[in-house]
């Protein structure tokens, strides 16, 4: 699990969880400002 742990910035999670290593939770629905500056 090197992987993950190494997985500081939020690109290489994105990358994680492309490759299968990571399973996101489902996100709480919000209004679009909010979702939008989470992002």
């Amino acid at each position: 699990m090197n992987e993950i742990s190494s997985a500081n910035s939020r690109q290489n999670i994105r990358k994680l969880v492309k490759d299968g290593f990571v399973i996101r939770k489902p996100t709480k629905v919000r209004s679009m400002p909010g979702l939008h500056s989470n992002v």
